[in-house]
């Protein structure tokens, strides 16, 4: 699949969400007594479980055998026109209709504990979701789908962000795309779909495989989740949701509640808009919902029909979205008509009416990896591209309008377009900007990839120990066999203070990607922390560079070290490393600041003791449940209900020298990250340790350190993971030590409950932390953050020693491990 089809699928798939072949059909179109179309218009054919939905004239045009059929001619707020009509062979019936509006009734009602009647509708559509859900054990449907896309506007900074093999979002602007489908789709109980694709036709350029075709929709309102929403229907929907009674009406003299849904806060999970629901059925009769997603408004529309005497299920499904991203206009139109062939109920469950429970077999997921064909499998018959006009138009449920004509006329010269630009050579994967900013040449379909730092990368560092680091570092991986790989990463620069070189190379050879086994050698002669995890090395060049602060401690480190990490079996993974190491001691070479605040410098810590180093570590790793899917031939590990244990084992000797660093280290972890609710999670860690036999033969750099990041208000760390108050040695220890840390992070506490703060993707967060060591006994840290993404937080946070008050500052803190992720 190549980019652009990648992006159309994306832009799909975020709404998630269908005629018999004769000559004889039924056509019309569908208005208001002022003869304008009625939007979300439909048709259902009563004896073939048939809905075909309106286009945006309200024409529509079904394809059915001769004989006679019940149709029902419908929309939202007008009444219902219910008419026989019979089809004789080779007839073309065509029906003009004009609805009258059927206004909803909104009688007094009595409301008790000042509790408006919604809340108990809902309240029992909730509890009935499950059953409406799992009715149905399996059904055979045919459903046609229609989808349209056109970019009306396109802003400068999106046109050259975006490259889609060559072409920009320009050379498609104000042109339409159009994809169709027919197909067959096979359901079965709880959640497995076959799609087989009948026919296929598309004006999306290179959209040429039947297997790139727009899914049937298989989110359900009866759900927790509908897409990327929270479902109205949600078991804590009354947590999420405010719900207005607007009357009822009548449909097959039946009462059908109007429910307003109103979002408690506007965030762009909530959906708002209307359910329409059944007494004593408490099932849901139609849809009408929208939603706003980074900028992308949705309207979906959704028509239930019943399936016999057994549940009311989908027959029409329309989706419009208009999105503005930076300046960048355009709409998405989707369109999907479904006629159920064969359906059976579900035996195994059933509803206690007094009890108000469902009853159903217990559904456990038998494998711990998570495939895509687990619950969607999409096929095409060999047919599927080369069906001709008459084909389609036998098929076609919902008529093409000009536009969309115009779009199939011009396919060949929008294709011939598109393969010209993206054939150009001037556009290569390397641009001229990436010597400026960094960039990659190659990608995970090359044999052969390159990544550089470009000109931020010359400068490494600054410190009072080197000065400035000044050089190079990049990566070349090549493929190794089918998905193994190997990659070396070299960097070497040039200190202008000590006047010597620093480099450092690591070569990583992964050499099993279904067990994520790979080996990594390094080697070096670097400038080393002390602390590896405390100070981030940008924090203490900013703040030794503006404000003659120095917070980091150096030594130098000739090294060589070998890692080896393997999973023994599913979710339990041994690593090993062997290292080598001497180590020397470094002092201030130049002190100088911007704003001349030398006087606050620190001496570089020196410890010349057991400089040598020969130690090996053992580490295992253990979740319980670990769910995984294989991406890319490669595992990657997805989510776990249970949290990770791990211990590990570490030991220097000194067998091969006097100076040798000698220490038997024991740790053991556990963490874990839950959901709370649909908003919130609860992340967890507990640490703690101790060195055994004698420890009077280490070096600093050989003891327990802590992920601590000192006193500077803007830092470079997450503050769900540092400590944010303390010094970064002062509880360092060779002795023993307890750590733990719980946050609970969630998108509404306290700030973000202010209405212009919602659904801005922000979270909020509160952090405590607890150390206990022999330099630091029962230190604890409290904080609020408020963050975007977790990239960029503000925040306040306390720090008590023994229970008294140690400490307070407010921290600005940026995460670039959030950005790597990208990469």
């Amino acid at each position: 699949m190549n980019k652009f089809r990648i992006v159309i699928s994306l832009f799909v798939l975020i709404i998630g969400f269908i005629n018999p072949l004769s000559a004889q059909s039924l056509e019309g179109r569908i208005v208001d007594q002022n003869e304008n179309p009625i939007l979300g218009s439909l048709v259902l054919i009563k004896e073939t479980y048939q809905g075909v939905a309106c286009n945006e004239n309200g024409e529509f045009q079904i394809n059915l055998y001769p004989g006679t059929y019940t149709v029902d001619f419908r929309s939202l707020g007008y009444k219902t026109q219910t008419k026989k009509i019979t089809i004789q062979e080779g007839e073309v019936r065509t029906e003009f209709l004009e609805l009258e509006e059927n206004p909803i009734v909104l009688e007094e009602v009595v409301v008790i504990g000042k509790e408006d009647p919604a809340y108990e509708i809902i309240r029992q559509a909730i509890k009935k979701a499950p059953y409406h859900q799992n009715i149905i054990k399996e059904y055979v449907a045919e459903c046609y789908i229609k989808g349209n896309l056109e970019l009306t506007k396109i802003s400068k900074i999106v046109d050259q962000m975006v490259n889609i093999d060559g072409a920009r979002p320009s050379d498609f602007k104000n042109q339409l795309f159009v994809q169709e489908s027919f197909s067959e789709i096979k359901y079965q109980a709880p959640d497995q779909y076959d799609q087989t694709v009948k026919a296929f036709s598309s004006t999306i350029p290179d959209n040429f495989n039947p297997k790139h075709v727009i899914p049937l929709a298989i989110s359900s309102l009866y759900l927790p989740r509908f897409n990327i929403h929270i479902s109205p229907l949600n078991p804590k929907a009354f947590t999420y949701y405010r719900f207005q009674y607007e009357g009822y009406t009548e449909e097959n003299k039946e009462v059908v509640n109007k429910i307003k849904v109103i979002p408690k806060m506007n965030d762009p999970e909530l959906l708002e808009g209307y359910l329409y629901i059944a007494d004593e059925s408490w099932d849901i009769r139609h849809a009408d919902l929208q939603s706003n997603v980074l900028g992308i408004k949705q309207h979906v529309n959704i028509n239930y029909d019943k399936l016999g005497d057994i549940a009311y299920m989908p027959t029409t499904f329309s989706n419009k979205m208009q999105g503005n991203v930076l300046g960048t206009q355009g709409y998405f139109n989707y369109y999907a008509s479904i006629k159920y062939l064969d359906f059976t109920k579900n035996d195994s469950i059933d509803y206690d009416q007094k009890r108000s429970i469902v009853i159903t077999p217990q559904n456990l997921k038998k494998s711990l990896e998570i495939k895509v064909d687990d619950f969607y499998r999409i096929s095409s018959d060999s047919l599927a591209t080369r069906r001709d006009s008459l084909f389609w138009k036998d098929i076609r449920n919902t008529p093409l309008s000009l536009p969309e004509e115009h779009s199939y006329e011009t396919r060949d010269s929008i294709q011939h377009h598109f393969d010209q630009v993206r054939d150009n050579p001037k556009n290569a994967n390397f641009k001229p900007i990436d010597l400026i900013f960094g960039g990659r040449i190659g990608g995970d379909s090359t044999f052969v990839t390159f990544t550089h730092g470009g000109i931020p990368g010359i400068l490494r560092d600054y410190n009072f120990v080197d000065g400035y680091g000044l050089g190079y570092k990049f990566s070349l991986s090549k493929k190794m066999k089918a998905k193994n790989k190997l990659t070396l990463t070299p960097e070497i620069y040039y200190t202008t203070e000590r006047n010597s070189w620093v480099w450092k190379t690591d070569i990583e050879y992964t050499y099993s990607p279904l067990r994520l086994g790979k080996v990594i050698f390094s080697a070096g002669n670097s400038t080393t922390d002390y602390n590896p995890v405390g100070v981030n090395r940008q924090d203490n060049a900013m703040s030794s560079y503006l404000w003659g602060q120095n917070k980091s401690m150096f030594y130098r480190n000739k090294f060589a070290q070998i890692t080896n990490h393997i999973d023994l079996t599913h979710a339990l993974q041994l690593s090993t490393q062997m290292k080598w190491s001497k180590r020397s001691t470094l002092h201030n070479n130049r002190i100088f600041s911007i704003f001349g605040a030398e006087r606050k410098a620190k001496a570089n810590f020196e410890d010349s003791s057991y400089p040598d180093l020969l130690s090996y570590t053992l580490r295992l790793q253990y979740t319980p449940k670990y769910y995984y899917a294989i991406l890319g031939g490669q595992k990657r590990y997805i989510y776990a209900s249970y949290p990770t244990f791990g211990i590990s084992y570490s030991e220097g000797f000194s067998s091969l020298g006097k100076s040798n660093s000698r220490f038997r280290k024991i740790e053991g972890t556990i963490e874990h990250e839950l959901k709370t609710d649909l908003f919130s999670t609860l992340t967890y860690k507990v640490n703690g340790g101790t060195f055994i036999g004698n420890k009077n033969r280490m070096n600093f750099a050989d003891y327990k350190h802590f992920d601590a990041s000192g006193d500077y208000i803007l830092i470079a760390k997450s503050p769900l993971n540092s400590l944010m108050l303390i010094d970064p040695y002062i509880a360092s220890t060779n002795r023993y030590w307890l750590y733990s840390h719980i946050n609970y992070r969630s998108k509404y506490i306290l700030l973000t409950r202010i209405p212009f703060l919602q659904g801005k993707f922000l979270n909020e967060a509160v952090h405590l932390k607890y150390l206990f060591t022999p330099n630091r006994r029962n230190y604890i840290e409290v904080g609020y953050t408020i963050d975007i993404l977790k990239a960029l937080s503000v925040g306040a946070h306390w720090g008590f020693n023994n229970f008294q008050s140690d400490n307070f500052n407010a921290k600005v803190t940026i995460d670039f491990n959030f950005f790597k992720s990208f990469k």
